[in-house]
Order: structure tokens, then sequence, then C-alpha cells
């Protein structure tokens, strides 16, 4: 990925929110080339084993992640971002 494709609308039109280990509020951003698959932490739940926003970026951890929820964002204390997208199934989770 070149540098000019972090200034494209449609990069940053596929952030995706989720939560990893019902520890952490982040956002995976799209793959880039030679990089890990990182997760930029919004809130962690340090109590819980979540890591400190102020430290960055986590390696991401596929097996326990899951989309982040309107009621997520209301639990980690963060406002709702205005590009979060409501997936039909979160609506039917508890």
């Amino acid at each position: 990925m070149n540098k000019e494709s972090y200034k494209s609308h449609e990069y940053w039109e596929n952030i995706k929110y989720v939560v990893q280990s019902e520890n952490t509020l982040g956002y995976v951003l799209p793959k880039q080339d030679n990089m890990p698959d990182m997760l930029g932490v919004l809130q962690g739940d340090i109590r819980n084993g979540g890591p400190d926003r102020m430290q960055g970026m986590v390696l991401l951890e596929p097996e326990h992640l899951r989309p982040a929820t309107a009621q997520d964002f209301e639990r980690f204390r963060v406002q709702l971002p205005s590009d979060f997208k409501t997936d039909v199934t979160d609506q039917n989770r508890k």
C-alpha cells in the first residue's frame, strides 16, 4: 500500500470497529503490505486484562474478535463515531 492510499476516502471507509477479548474496544484498519494486523485501541479495560489506550496499537487476535455495537461504545465510555455503521446482526445481540 503506498502513501497516497492512506489519503483516499475509500481507505478510511473500510475501518471496522471491534471488541477484542471482551476487554478492548478498538478499530481495525484495512490490511497493509508487509505489516501485521493491528488493533487500534480506543479504550481498554485494564482491570480485566485489556491494554491501556495510551500504549498505542496492539496485535490483532482474530479468534477473540467480534463486531462492536453501540452498547459497547457506551460500556467503554467512548463516543459513538459518526462513521459507525450498525450491522443488522448487532441488533440481535444482548
